[in-house]
């Protein structure tokens, strides 16, 4: 009998996180989950709430109606017209009378079997944005615009816009944070057999490039051994940064199967001619069935989303404290069913 040897591992995202410092990049954690930017960047929270404003926010002053000394009210936008509007279309959310004119829906029946329901993953919260018509000085209107999140997903670290941007007359397309930012999300790596091998935060996307620092992390610290195959749902992306890397040579790096078949072009050359799974036998037995899951990443993160409205304002000690106190006693849970199960779990 002919037997093989084959050591992998399977990575994903998970839109979960925590409150982060609202400037590109930094890593610095906020002093309080109710801060917006860190103790370096704190000048900042008296900058204009619109993405590329630097104006300072406008402040009034109000005075006490019982006869006490006067009060300093910090706006959220700059003094001028549109980033005011703005804010009052975003305070109008919080009111009644938004929700009774945008939110007038059937009533839902919840024995019927039509109903819709939102994918676990799908834990981000949605982009938002403002557009101003009409004239930009007065007589504008201004219209709050949002956009589903479609998740986590790998990305190239500087993507190419195809499209040309549309030219700056009628409408004017603004973003704002009126809110402390979020992590982007949790990467995972979990083995086949469903052992949570680590996981790490990426800050501001799921770039690929991150994803292969990850992997060398953590499979560099002593003892470890580096796995023959990587599965990830964009290895044909993070393969051409790779492959000229050293440390990923002799390791296979495909596309988990559901991927592969569904959402990867079969045009794709590079896809197909370096990252579908079909080309490494060792990965199927002779009935040509997978000997691997390798969608479990995504079936993990299923169960470690239900934690998100626990962590979802957690800073960064808290949360990985939370998550590892989690994960530990749901690993040994899984090597407690291999073991019930006839297999012999062990760990390297």
């Amino acid at each position: 009998m002919h037997v093989t040897y084959a050591c992998a591992v399977v990575g994903d995202g998970l839109s979960i996180g925590w409150p982060r410092c609202g400037i590109p990049h930094c890593v610095e954690p906020l002093q309080n989950n109710r801060h917006w930017f860190c103790a370096s960047h704190q000048n900042h929270h008296d900058v204009c709430a619109i993405v590329g404003c630097n104006n300072p926010v406008l402040q009034t002053t109000v005075q006490d109606a019982n006869g006490g000394p006067p009060k300093t009210v910090k706006k959220k936008t700059c003094v001028l017209s549109v980033p005011q509007k703005i804010e009052s279309k975003h305070s109008e959310r919080s009111t009644g009378s938004f929700y009774i004119h945008t939110n007038v829906v059937q009533p839902v029946d919840s024995f019927s079997q039509n109903t819709k329901s939102t994918p676990e993953q799908d834990l981000k919260e949605d982009f938002k944005s403002y557009t101003v018509t009409g004239n930009h000085i007065k007589g504008s209107m201004v219209t709050h615009h949002v956009a589903k999140n479609t998740g986590s997903i790998g990305t190239v670290d500087t993507p190419t816009d195809d499209c040309p941007s549309k030219l700056a007359v009628g409408n004017w397309t603004f973003k704002a944070h009126f809110g402390h930012q979020r992590t982007h999300n949790e990467q995972t790596l979990v083995r086949p057999c469903g052992i949570i091998f680590a996981h790490a935060m990426m800050y501001n996307a799921e770039a690929v490039s991150n994803f292969l620092i990850m992997l060398k992390n953590a499979f560099s610290v002593p003892g470890a051994q580096k796995p023959e195959h990587i599965m990830y749902n964009t290895n044909c992306l993070a393969w051409q940064q790779a492959e000229n890397d050293p440390w990923f040579n002799g390791i296979g790096m495909c596309v988990n199967v559901w991927h592969f078949r569904s959402k990867h072009a079969a045009s794709h050359k590079y896809c197909q001619c370096n990252c579908n799974p079909a080309m490494y036998p060792e990965l199927m037995d002779p009935w040509k069935n997978w000997f691997f899951n390798t969608s479990v990443a995504e079936q993990t993160n299923a169960w470690l989303g239900g934690y998100n409205s626990m962590v979802q304002e957690m800073l960064p000690a808290k949360y990985e404290f939370f998550l590892d106190e989690m994960i530990r006693p749901c690993n040994k849970e899984v090597l407690q069913c291999l073991e019930r199960q006839g297999h012999h779990p062990c760990i390297y």
